[in-house]
């Protein structure tokens, strides 16, 4: 009997979800296979799975020292096999794939090493375009570890200066904790448990006697918590719960994401999630993984312990009933949350929660929302008003939606209704599409229509779209106010250092902003003395930049540059300038 429930021990410990992971974990050949990508000391402003907006973040950035012009290296020998340059996003970026199945990526570069940077320069001119996705050919590119590849900036969707650095699952292109594979970082600091919030799930759930969400405050340091507020916190019903949580890393004050988390109620575990893989294409779950409506309201993310029916992301383990506690008896009940960092540090929050009963009086002055329609998250779920449509696919909802619409008059500088398309605060998954019909515009202008949607600050942001029966049809994954504009205004065109008849010898580049009020630049186009030229664009500071080359324009003579700029609704803008070089 006794070694029956030794087996059983063993057993249940070789298929615990955190065994398993460990299991399942790729992990280098050898210790120290992969090295730093920088010869600086790695200081990260951020880390792997921090919560971002619409995605978790998929690597490390390191501090460059506030700089750009730092050389950056391979973590490890191997062949690049990719290289992206754009506007946005990653900017300038390198991909290395590693004989062992991995690949590292290396991005916001300011430049690649020589031969790659010239390479993809004369394939930046075959296509005529300044961004350019490459697949240089096998062997091409070997690198070996440590050899520099380029040197680290500020280039794409970046902030300031750094390197963003992945390490990637080659097979898939799941990116890894890097983390777990770079020996360099140090961490002793556990994460800093801020607050908790208690969600009662349903009409009939209460938490301290009120059916909706109520936040508490938590004391402590150095990895132990309690809460503040009544003890036992008196619950009814479905109820989850959610955490406010930051960590940080030795030598930087800039707030990371935390690594695992785990709820126990009286030792039993219901939910457990970790950060060591994920998919890009699971990453837009972090929008049901956190309260999205603190985020959006206030810009605070609380991680949620518990799951709505429709996420999907393979981060978690060990989940019962979906993190939902519901209690089936009247004794007070320990809740308790362990969170760690990647390098295991931990903090605890232990409280009591226990099961009270409904003030009915309070559920009965509770009033349900209007609402215009129920759309099931795993059904197509369809709407219609007086000029307007929408059309949601299965499973493009994190839980079933009783829908919301309403029209009020139009706004200026719109030619349609406003259209309140349910709540910014509800979460979209997918894409759907939206039809709304305008009800006025400049004849002869229909190609310049174009669906808005207003923001927060009552700005328009474009979302473009195409007519169809009446109406300009697009698509989008956000709820909120929608109307149709028009874009008649060209591109502005605004010269850096640069003026008709103006001597440049001694500059080494043409630095122009481009503009668009409404729709978005779409392409723009540069001609020195009849022939096309490259000009880099850094979509965040607007700027276009063309570093003058002897190989494409000969020195000590007059040049004569044309640049053409074209928004999303075909207004154009065209510059020229006779100048000296």
């Amino acid at each position: 009997m006794q070694r029956l429930k030794l087996s059983v021990f063993f057993l249940s410990l070789i298929f615990s979800p955190w065994i398993l992971r460990l299991m399942d974990a790729q992990k280098p050949v050898s210790p120290g296979y992969f090295i730093s990508p920088m010869d600086l000391p790695v200081h990260l402003s951020a880390n792997f799975g921090e919560l971002r907006s619409g995605h978790f973040h998929s690597g490390i950035d390191i501090k460059t020292q506030g700089r750009v012009g730092k050389p950056v290296y391979a973590s490890a020998e191997g062949t690049i096999s990719r290289i992206n340059v754009s506007p946005v996003g990653f900017g300038k970026a390198l991909y290395i794939t590693h004989p062992e199945g991995f690949t590292t990526v290396y991005a916001h570069l300011d430049a690649f090493m020589p031969e790659v940077e010239g390479w993809v320069k004369n394939e930046q001119y075959l296509r005529k375009s300044f961004p350019v996705n490459l697949f240089p050919p096998a062997g091409l590119f070997i690198v070996g570890k440590g050899e520099q590849i380029g040197i680290s900036g500020n280039t794409g969707t970046s902030s300031g200066p750094h390197l963003h650095f992945e390490i990637r699952d080659a097979r898939n292109q799941n990116p890894l904790n890097p983390l777990e594979y770079l020996s360099e970082i140090q961490d002793d600091i556990a994460p800093l448990i801020q607050r908790i919030c208690l969600y009662p799930l349903g009409q009939t759930s209460m938490v301290d006697g009120r059916n909706e969400k109520k936040s508490f405050q938590v004391q402590g340091s150095r990895g132990r918590y309690r809460l503040t507020g009544p003890d036992p916190v008196p619950v009814s019903g479905n109820i989850g719960i959610g955490v406010e949580v930051i960590d940080y890393l030795n030598h930087s004050w800039n707030k990371c994401g935390i690594y695992s988390m785990e709820l126990t109620l009286d030792q039993e575990l219901i939910y457990s999630h970790s950060l060591d893989e994920f998919s890009f294409a699971e990453t837009r779950y972090i929008n049901s993984h956190i309260d999205y409506e603190e985020k959006v309201t206030r810009g605070v993310n609380i991680q949620k312990a518990f799951l709505q029916p429709n996420n999907r992301m393979s981060i978690y383990r060990g989940v019962k009933d979906r993190g939902i506690i519901r209690l089936s008896d009247s004794l007070p009940r320990t809740v308790e949350l362990r969170i760690s960092d990647v390098h295991r540090n931990l903090s605890i929050l232990r409280f009591r929660i226990q099961k009270s009963g409904q003030p009915l009086t309070l559920l009965a002055e509770k009033r349900p929302e209007p609402y215009s329609a129920v759309f099931p998250w795993e059904e197509n779920n369809s709407y219609g008003s007086e000029g307007f449509k929408i059309f949601i696919p299965a499973k493009a909802l994190y839980d079933t939606v009783l829908f919301s619409y309403a029209r009020t008059p139009s706004l200026p500088g719109t030619c349609s209704p406003l259209h309140h398309v349910h709540r910014e605060t509800t979460p979209v998954h997918a894409f759907f599409e939206l039809w709304i019909k305008p009800d006025s515009f400049p004849p002869g202008k229909e190609n310049k229509l174009l669906v808005v949607r207003q923001n927060g600050k009552g700005e328009w942001e474009p979302f473009g779209g195409k007519p169809e029966d009446g109406f300009i049809r697009t698509r989008t994954r956000d709820f909120g106010r929608y109307a149709i504009a028009t874009d008649t205004v060209p591109p502005l065109i605004d010269p850096v250092n640069i003026r008709p008849g103006k001597n440049m010898a001694g500059l080494d580049q043409i630095e122009i902003r481009i503009k668009d009020d409404l729709s978005g630049i779409a392409s723009y186009h540069g001609y020195i003395d009849n022939r096309w030229v490259l000009f880099e664009y850094d979509e965040k500071s607007d700027l276009l930049t063309h570093r003058f080359d002897t190989e494409k324009i000969s020195p000590g003579q007059w040049h004569e540059l044309v640049l053409t700029v074209i928004d999303e609704r075909e207004n154009f803008s065209v510059y020229h300038a006779r100048f000296f070089w």
